[in-house]
């Protein structure tokens, strides 16, 4: 194609105004100038074009259905295997979180990074200090009646304070 555009400007002597040659009566190059300004311009439309084509794969993404596809592709595994109900249960409970979050924003660039460690010490709560915490509750529940005939329950040890 470009060679196509080269010899359309090199024979253009009616649109825009060239004799054909490479240079004009004063000795410019004009072809070479309009060959450039062309190419700029070519250049500048292809990076619109692309510009737009990220703004609406972005739009597209952060649709409730690009959120949606983005969740199941991340926790496909947790589907195959358990079925994952309840996961699909606390999602529906934060989307709509997430969706006003990025809402908030012009681009999702802009929302602050979540560093590693931080990542790490959530993990590190969810695994240890929740368990912690609920059997520390299961402990101290008041113990119910005891019905004629039943066993007492049960209780979980408790593992020592850290």
């Amino acid at each position: 194609v470009p060679w196509l555009l080269v010899a359309f400007l090199w024979r253009s002597d009616l649109l825009l105004g060239t004799s054909g040659t490479w240079t004009d009566e004063e000795g410019g190059s004009s072809f070479m100038i309009q060959a450039f300004v062309l190419c700029c311009l070519l250049c500048l439309i292809v990076l619109g074009l692309t510009l737009e084509q990220l703004r609406q794969f972005d739009r597209i993404q952060l649709s409730r259905a690009g959120l949606d596809a983005m969740f199941e592709t991340v926790y496909h595994h947790i589907f195959i295997h358990t079925g994952g109900e309840d996961l699909r249960v606390r999602w529906a409970t934060v989307r709509p979180l997430l969706e006003a979050m990025l809402k908030s924003v012009k681009n999702p660039t802009q929302l602050p990074v979540i560093e590693t460690w931080e990542l790490m010490r959530i993990q590190d709560v969810l695994e240890q200090d929740i368990w912690y915490l609920r059997q520390l509750a299961k402990r101290l529940r008041p113990l119910e009646p005891k019905m004629p005939g039943t066993a007492p329950l049960p209780t979980a040890a408790v593992p020592p304070p850290r």
